[in-house]
């Protein structure tokens, strides 16, 4: 209601996607899987806006990057694997641009991460993103600072 009265008021409207994937979050914990998608649905297109209109703002490319991982693992725990894909390839574009040229920690996490989504539904290119997510998760191993989520997501990429 409050962005339909105030529908230039970026403030308002990026604190409304924020808020939206909240309450995605909470949906998909809840089992709510289709209302989870909705909410990051409206995120992710709320987010795109920002992303249009700024190319340049790696914020907002960040940002819509968020929504789109979590409508990926909304849309895969409704049993749509090709949104889920869909949804997972954009994210890893924008990592991609995101993390250019970048062998920063946060960026080698994000894209193992995103190549690891992608890996786990299949399609013609998942073993070259299972062997991506395994090469960037290595990455962080040697460099100590893999989690124990990260370890544990690397063991089940190597098949234990």
């Amino acid at each position: 209601m409050a962005r339909d009265r105030d529908p230039e008021n970026a403030m308002l409207t990026r604190a409304v996607a924020g808020a939206l994937v909240k309450l995605g979050e909470a949906a998909l914990n809840a089992g709510a899987a289709q209302s989870a998608r909705a909410a990051f649905h409206e995120s992710a297109a709320i987010r795109l806006h920002f992303a249009d209109t700024a190319p340049d703002d790696r914020r907002a490319a960040y940002a819509l990057a968020v929504a789109l991982e979590r409508l990926g693992l909304a849309a895969l725990a409704c049993g749509d694997r090709n949104a889920a894909r869909g949804a997972w390839e954009e994210e890893l574009m924008l990592a991609e641009r995101l993390f250019a040229n970048d062998d920063s920690i946060e960026g080698i996490r994000f894209r193992a991460i995103v190549h690891a989504h992608l890996a786990d539904v299949g399609g013609a290119h998942g073993e070259d993103h299972r062997t991506q997510s395994m090469a960037l998760f290595d990455i962080l191993a040697k460099a100590g600072v893999i989690t124990e989520r990260e370890a544990a997501l690397r063991k089940k990429l190597w098949g234990g």
